[in-house]
């Protein structure tokens, strides 16, 4: 997922903890591992927002 996001340029210009929380979101969502927002966001360290905001640009550019 990472590295489609980059290639797609999805991961430009944002802050890495916030990326990699995003993944760990939608990573979990695709597996059946549905952990809240706010949880990802505590273990990057990263605002509940940063993750929504990370994962919709993840939803437009990774399949």
């Amino acid at each position: 997922m990472a590295e489609q996001s980059e290639s797609s340029g999805a991961a430009s210009g944002i802050t890495p903890p916030g990326f990699a929380a995003a993944c760990l979101y939608k990573a979990g969502q695709e597996h059946g591992q549905w952990v809240t927002q706010s949880d990802v966001a505590a273990t990057g360290n990263v605002t509940p927002t940063t993750v929504r905001t990370h994962h919709e640009t993840l939803e437009e550019h990774v399949a």
